[in-house]
């Protein structure tokens, strides 16, 4: 049973920035993670 007064969904422009902003986190770690294995030498065989 829902509740009356239940959140509404996400609106298409939240879902949009939420997807926006996971992507570029994503993006980021990637490069943070790039930059620490070439700085350190951990490349792979």
């Amino acid at each position: 049973m829902e509740e009356p007064n239940a959140a509404p969904l996400p609106s298409r422009l939240a879902r949009l920035l939420s997807a926006l902003f996971y992507g570029t986190c994503s993006f980021l770690i990637v490069l943070v993670n790039k930059a620490l294995l070439t700085t350190y030498g951990w490349l792979p065989p």
